[in-house]
């Protein structure tokens, strides 16, 4: 797995083979069967600062309308995504196939200097992805990490009785596949070897 979601796919079928290049634009999906999967949307994105010494003073997020690669989690009727770049980091949330939103979350400094949160993903949840005997309270408790947002999901997806797919599988063989975009009908790759 990639520190920074990735921009482009270089990949080879085989050691001795040329390696060959796509683009953000001609890959709609790639990644590693039962490892990981990344999917390609159009869509605003929070792009503004995590660093504390350079904190916006705006509680709203600072959005970007931008083509990324989000990385699936939790794969199901309830997904989520996370976006990774130069130490930020987003989650993303789709409800039956949804284009995805970001589940908000935000440092800011007010004009005092005092640092505050928005925590605005955990309204979303509420909203959205409500898990029925869980109170306003539990859920104004979580933390925007991977780990407690993939938790929140997978218990979500089973509540409901839901399918869905943790994703990374230690185990598993490696099969890298790709799914063209616009330029490309179609392409799948598959490399069975150990």
């Amino acid at each position: 797995d990639w520190n920074n979601n990735p921009t482009n796919v270089t990949y080879k079928i085989d050691e001795n083979d040329k390696s060959q290049d796509f683009s953000i634009e001609q890959v709609k999906e790639f990644g590693i069967y039962n490892y990981s999967t990344f999917k390609r949307f159009i869509l605003p994105i929070d792009k503004s600062g995590t660093n504390v010494n350079s904190l916006s003073s705006q509680r709203s997020p600072e959005w970007d309308i931008d083509t990324v690669f989000l990385k699936v989690e939790i794969d199901g009727s309830a997904a989520l995504y996370s976006y990774k770049k130069s130490g930020l980091k987003r989650y993303f949330y789709s409800i039956n196939d949804s284009v995805p939103k970001q589940l908000v979350y935000k440092k800011y400094r007010t004009e005092y200097g005092s640092l505050i949160e928005n925590n605005t993903f955990q309204n979303q949840l509420q909203a959205d992805v409500k898990i029925e005997n869980m109170s306003a309270k539990d859920i104004s408790q979580l933390e925007y990490t991977s780990k407690e947002l993939k938790n929140y999901f997978i218990r979500y997806n089973e509540s409901k009785g839901l399918l869905y797919n943790k994703g990374k599988d230690e185990k598993s063989k490696y099969n890298i596949f790709v799914k063209a975009g616009v330029s490309l009908t179609s392409l799948s790759v598959y490399n069975n070897h150990n």
